[in-house]
């Protein structure tokens, strides 16, 4: 009699299993479903009524930990969504629509914390995107627009922070960098280029003026500390060099100028693009256009022509030499 229990409960078995995955006469998936892979190990599973899925769906790893949790919402095409790594940690939540990321996502890190907050509209990023640090600072605030940068920005950075705007991925409107809550830097930009003015500071000082036209760069003017601190074109500086704790300037109609800062951060100030340190013995800076070429003293020895001509003779070192020849190499406008 037990024997006959036993085997009736066996082949119940089959039948219990049936149970789920069921289909309805239009072939729509009804009641719990669990689906397997090819090693009898669980893939997912959960509720369907009339083919849709209602309830929460739970997605699992291969080791049988969970995934991923789907709790549909309305309709079985817009559900709340759980990602978990293989320890059980809270990835990331969101929403999908009809299995397009919709609303917010966030991310988060392997202690927890939120990394990344994202918004999106069917699919595509859309709306106010902040990524945070490790300690829950605020890196950055960007805006989109169907997946292109678009709108508002925002990004720290050592000390301070940038700000700007962007249009279709590319900064347009107005930018500005600020240093410990003061403003360093600000300007514009079209369409991903430098356009118009941009001011450039030193503490409480403009330091630097600039004129754009499309990202091409027209004059920059910077701050000479003379007794009367003025603003100088760099087209109108010749060359200048380090003396005691000044620097001394030369222009182009050959005026001679003490600025009372020091002679590097002159460097800085007029750029590399039109400038270069001819001597690092006398850390003489010249522009292109003034270097001449190499004339002779009047005991044969080399030195280097600059015009306006320097008041001394500046006897190149080897690095030197072989800087002037490539720069009388490549016609460099003189």
């Amino acid at each position: 009699m037990k024997t006959k229990i036993i085997m009736a409960l066996l082949a119940l078995v089959p039948l219990m299993g049936m149970a789920q995955n069921m289909m309805d006469s239009q072939g729509r998936r009804q009641g719990k479903w669990v689906k397997m892979d090819k090693n009898n190990r669980k893939i997912y599973e959960g509720t369907f009524k009339d083919g849709l899925e209602i309830g929460t769906f739970t997605y699992y790893y291969a080791d049988g930990t969970v995934r991923m949790k789907n709790t549909f919402l309305v309709d079985g095409k817009f559900c709340s969504h759980e990602a978990y790594d293989k320890n059980g940690k809270l990835m990331a939540t969101g929403f999908y629509n009809q299995k397009n990321r919709d609303s917010v996502w966030n991310i988060f890190n392997a202690e927890g914390k939120l990394l990344k907050s994202e918004t999106y509209k069917m699919g595509t990023k859309t709306g106010k995107s902040v990524l945070f640090s490790a300690k829950g600072d605020t890196i950055e605030i960007q805006y989109w627009n169907d997946n292109k940068k678009h709108g508002y920005w925002y990004r720290k950075v050592l000390d301070g922070y940038l700000t700007g705007n962007y249009a279709n991925n590319l900064l347009d409107g107005k930018y500005a960098e600020y240093r410990n809550n003061k403003v360093v830097s600000e300007g514009n930009y079209s369409q991903g280029l430098r356009d118009g003015q941009w001011k450039f500071y030193d503490g409480n000082n403009l330091d630097v003026v600039e004129k754009w036209n499309n990202g091409n760069l027209h004059d920059r003017k910077v701050l000479i500390y003379t007794e009367q601190p003025q603003m100088i074109s760099t087209d109108e500086i010749a060359y200048f060099y380090p003396k005691g704790r000044n620097t001394i300037v030369i222009t182009m109609d050959g005026t001679t100028m003490v600025d009372q800062e020091n002679s590097h951060k002159l460097f800085e100030k007029v750029g590399e693009e039109n400038f270069v340190i001819l001597n690092n013995e006398k850390q003489l800076v010249a522009a292109y256009r003034c270097i001449v070429g190499f004339e002779k003293d009047e005991d044969g020895k080399e030195y280097v022509e600059l015009s306006p001509k320097l008041s001394f003779n500046l006897y190149p070192d080897d690095n030197c030499r072989k800087l002037v020849e490539s720069i009388l190499r490549q016609g460099l406008e003189k």
